[in-house]
């Protein structure tokens, strides 16, 4: 009766730690969707410019090319101004898709080097 009794209370303690086993997962998934539910909604709060995203697509290449032209060190070669022309091509480079900090770039090229670009 002793042993009958036992496995009685062996499968019922079975049962709960099944029960507690899956509550913990089921509440472990809960946890990462509300993560997620986090993440899209801190996305969808950062306003994102179209106009800036295409400036960058379209008009950064063509800019980036007559800075590039104005500015290269072999233009300058021989001359005081050649360390500048150099830093200006390098940091142009760096700025190849980003239309805004090209066109200050522009502004700084044009002030630096004495020269007007179209």
């Amino acid at each position: 009766m002793n042993t009958i009794l036992q496995d009685k209370w062996m499968i019922i303690a079975s049962i709960e730690l099944l029960i507690i086993l899956f509550l913990l997962i089921k509440l472990r998934k809960v946890k990462k969707t509300e993560s997620l539910d986090k993440e899209i909604l801190k996305s969808k709060a950062t306003s994102i410019n179209m106009s800036d995203i295409m400036n960058d697509i379209h008009l950064a290449p063509t800019l980036y090319k007559k800075l590039s032209r104005a500015c290269h060190p072999d233009r300058f070669a021989g001359t005081n101004l050649e360390i500048t022309a150099n830093q200006l091509f390098q940091e142009a480079q760096l700025a190849e898709n980003n239309y805004a900090k090209l066109c200050d770039l522009k502004k700084q090229i044009e002030q630096k080097l004495n020269i007007s670009i179209s």
